[in-house]
């Protein structure tokens, strides 16, 4: 990008916060991921509206209190005319006959309750079989660098081994750059 040839790279920094073993990584993936936490939201949420379902088929009571106070003085000799008056009243209401209608609702909000269970239960086992995968692969990663270097160091050594053997003519120049 600049035109100066690159001397000398920095190593890059090692990875912090990393899992120690898979299951760590698989319960970490269960508190973090936000479609998970989504998921179980929306679970959340329609549990709730099969309570609010439940609910249409119970009876409603609602209360009513009102309060009436009047002072006026019609004329400076006639006394005060005051007055008081309450009102308090308590209904029910209680749908007899509704043709089906809220057991119907509780059976949709239910079975919609099931199907986002079914889907937070399945984005669990997805994230838990990724985490567990990556995880490996992580780890196979890391072996492969050290097998990698091992290799190398092998080679290193072979190969002086063979320049050894060909300062002393055992070896012949093909040889060496093979």
């Amino acid at each position: 990008l600049t035109g100066l040839e690159v001397v000398r790279l920095a190593p890059l920094p090692p990875l912090q916060d990393l899992p120690a073993n898979a299951e760590m990584a698989a319960a970490t993936a269960l508190e973090e991921n936000p479609q998970l936490i989504s998921a179980r939201s929306k679970l959340e949420s329609q549990r709730y509206e099969v309570k609010a379902a439940r609910a249409e088929a119970l009876p409603k009571v609602s209360a009513v209190l009102n309060g009436r106070y009047s002072d006026r003085q019609l004329q400076p000799t006639i006394p005060d005319d005051s007055r008081f008056g309450a009102t308090v009243g308590v209904t029910m209401n209680m749908s007899l006959f509704r043709g089906g209608q809220v057991p119907a609702r509780v059976s949709q909000a239910t079975a919609r309750e099931m199907q986002a269970l079914q889907e937070a239960q399945g984005i669990e086992r997805v994230l838990v079989a990724r985490a567990r995968s990556d995880f490996a692969n992580w780890r196979a990663a890391k072996e492969v660098v050290v097998a990698s270097g091992q290799a190398v160091t092998a080679t290193q050594q072979a190969l002086s081994g063979v320049r050894s053997e060909s300062d002393v003519g055992s070896r012949t120049i093909l040889d060496i750059l093979n």
